[in-house]
């Protein structure tokens, strides 16, 4: 059998480790805490007070550490088989991909924002709602290192590595056309991000989007996950400036 067929034969166990996963690993946690708290409520809150606790510095480092675990485990998974280095195409890059990939991954995301924002404003607030509960996007200066960890380090590498790596490689593999590929990549992406409201899951979307289309257009994951760290260190440095800016006087 052939390189090809058993990247394709790998679709399935993709869309598990992209798009399912996650999800999962997450249901059982919350199984698991939820039986601790019914059995001895006082040790499990000391035992799992970083993922009860929103004010633990650790609180938010935990979705990164999911994410690593399942990449890892992907990764395994496709090494098995004999794909890691289908897996793992680095693809054409070079000094002036990397500056245009980096420059339109800071300044093009605030355009497109700007744009669709104005249909989500709420007349109440005066504001439009990224995230599904209002408060997701904010966090203490506690847990900055842990936000750098999950969203600047480990995402950028290990989201690429699910969702422009394995899906897109095996969706490839398989001829499905490249419209669809990008079109069900993103979907998969935005769907991950269970934490933002329909603004923000949009938002994703089209950032998923542009991500899938470096990954296509240079045929490998180095360019999109400079892309995505680009993005996920804009908005690092954006949060700690607000955090760390000298009260209004």
């Amino acid at each position: 059998m052939s390189s090809n067929e058993k990247m394709a034969r790998m679709f399935l166990p993709a869309i598990f480790w992209a798009v399912i996963a996650y999800h999962i690993a997450w249901f059982a946690v919350r199984q698991i805490v939820s039986l601790h708290m019914a059995l001895e409520p006082n040790s499990a809150q000391v035992i799992w007070a970083f993922l009860l606790d929103i004010t633990h510095p650790a609180y938010l480092t935990s979705v990164g550490f999911v994410e690593l675990a399942i990449g890892w485990l992907c990764f395994v998974h496709f090494k098995r088989n004999g794909l890691a280095d289908d897996l793992l195409q680095p693809g054409r890059f070079g000094t002036i991909s990397i500056v245009a990939t980096v420059t339109a991954f800071v300044f093009l995301p605030d355009i497109i924002f700007g744009f669709i924002a104005q249909w989500f404003v709420d007349p109440e607030s005066g504001v439009a709602e990224i995230y599904r509960d209002g408060y997701s996007g904010n966090f203490q200066r506690a847990q900055l290192a842990g936000v750098f960890l999950a969203a600047v380090v480990i995402a950028p590498v290990m989201e690429e590595l699910l969702f422009r790596g394995a899906l897109v490689t095996t969706m490839q593999a398989r001829g499905i056309s490249a419209p669809a590929i990008v079109l069900l990549s993103s979907l998969g992406f935005a769907w991950l991000h269970w934490q933002y409201a329909l603004l923000g899951l949009i938002f994703v979307f089209l950032t998923g989007v542009g991500l899938c289309l470096l990954r296509l257009w240079s045929g490998g994951l180095v360019l999109p996950m400079v892309g995505h760290f680009a993005f996920n260190l804009k908005f690092f440095l954006i949060t700690y400036a607000q955090l760390y800016a000298p009260p209004s006087t």
